[in-house]
Formats: C-alpha cells, structure tokens, sequence
C-alpha cells in the first residue's frame, strides 16, 4: 500500500513539473528555439532540486507532490521566469542586431567607394536625375548612419541601466523606432546606389572593361542582401521586445 502512495505522489510530481514546464514553453511560444532551450534548462535544475529535496527527506515520506510544489514555489510563477530569459535574450539579440546594421554601414560604404574606383564616374554625367540619386545615396546614408547611432544609444542605456520601468521601455522603444527609421533611410541610400551602380556595370560589360568592374557589382549585391537580412533582424527584435514588455507587466 505504501509503495501503491509512493508512486502516486511521484506521479503526481512528474505531472506538476510537467505542468510548469508546458506554461514555461507556452509563455515563450513566440521563439521556439528559446522555448526549447529554458524548457530544457528549468527541467535539470527542477530535477536537481527535486533530488535534493528527496535526500534531505524522511526516507519514509512519500510527500513527492508535496516537494514538487515547494521546488516550484522557490522558482517562481512561469511567466516570471519566462520574462527573465526573454529578456536576457532581447539584450543579447539587440547587440546582434546592431553588430549587424555596423556591418551593413560599412559594406555600403564600401560599395559606394567601389563604384567611384572602378566605374565611370556619377560626378562627370551631365544627366540631372544621375546626380540627384547621388546625392540622395549620400545624404540618405549620412541620414541612417546618425539615427542608427542615436537608436544603439538609447536602447543600450535602457539595457546598461536595465530595470523594466516605464523610462527605460521608452527609451528601449525609441531606440528600435529610430533604428526603423534609420533602416528606411539605408533601404533608399541602397536603392539609390543601384540605381547608379547597374547602368554602370551595363556599360562596362558592353564596352568589355576589366575584372575589376567585378567588385562593384560583388558590393551590391552583399549590401543588398544584407540590408535584407538587417529588415528582418530589426523586426524581430522589435516584435521581441513587445512580446517581454507584455509578459513583465
């Protein structure tokens, strides 16, 4: 009969774990890579808990469901422990992202140096619209570079100071609105590049010039992939954050 009680209450033990873990996962739903990862991390530290709340037992108690519940309340409620790790995450996502959008900043500056060494020249074309995606590629990328640089700030002093209060979502929200904005002023700095670099590379391939043409075109073609690559990172970074500041509220 004992041994009948014993196992019940383990059971019963398995299933409340079970049952923390499955809230744990859902809560963290919206990053299945992260669900997976905290699941497997909370389940060996319960079960290590666990252990040693059966080692300093009585050997005849089959409280198991009762240690279960004490194990569990000592961690905390689901979604608090879930907010705990979706923001550490979202720190060290944001520090990708902007990584990231340096990379890009510098691959597009780089293009644009490429296309002046090795293709005709945009200053010596007497066509106005030529001219005016010029200078729409420059001030563009000025533009993104500065508010790119005044989002990192903002959201990496709401990080440094990290406490989820009102003042450091703002600014941590403020830095990834002017990252967008940033990301729409490279997007049009890129677009503007192209416009100038693929007739360029057209011309050069007709008038059969060097390898060299080859570099431009390599630029372009990694700065427009990357900035793809930046427009996700941001938008996910952005839906993360909304998704922590819910759950710690």
């Amino acid at each position: 009969m004992t041994e009948s009680v014993s196992e019940t209450a383990t059971e019963s033990a398995v299933e409340a774990v079970d049952a923390y873990l499955d809230a744990l996962a859902d809560a963290l739903r919206f990053d299945p890579p992260l669900a997976a990862r905290v699941v497997e991390e909370v389940g060996d530290h319960l079960e290590c808990a666990l252990a040693a709340e059966a080692d300093g037992a009585d050997p005849d108690a089959t409280d198991a469901g009762g240690a279960a519940a004490r194990v569990i309340a000592r961690f905390g409620a689901p979604r608090r422990i879930a907010a705990q790790f979706a923001a550490l995450a979202l720190q060290q996502q944001a520090d990708r992202l902007w990584r990231l959008a340096a990379l890009v900043a510098l691959v597009a500056f780089a293009a644009m140096g490429l296309r002046r060494w090795h293709l005709d020249p945009v200053e010596m074309d007497s066509d106005p619209l030529a001219l005016a995606a010029l200078a729409l590629d420059r001030l563009a990328f000025i533009a993104a570079l500065l508010l790119g640089l005044w989002g990192g700030w903002l959201a990496r002093d709401a990080r440094r100071r990290w406490q989820p209060g009102a003042r450091d979502w703002a600014r941590l929200f403020a830095g990834l609105r002017l990252s967008l904005v940033a990301l729409a002023a490279l997007m049009l700095s890129v677009a503007a590049d192209t416009a100038l670099t693929v007739p360029r590379l057209t011309d050069a391939a007709v008038e059969n010039v060097g390898p060299g043409t080859l570099w431009p075109a390599a630029a372009l073609t990694l700065e427009i992939t990357l900035v793809l690559v930046l427009a996700v990172a941001v938008s996910r970074c952005r839906d993360h954050a909304a998704v922590v500041r819910r759950l710690l509220a």
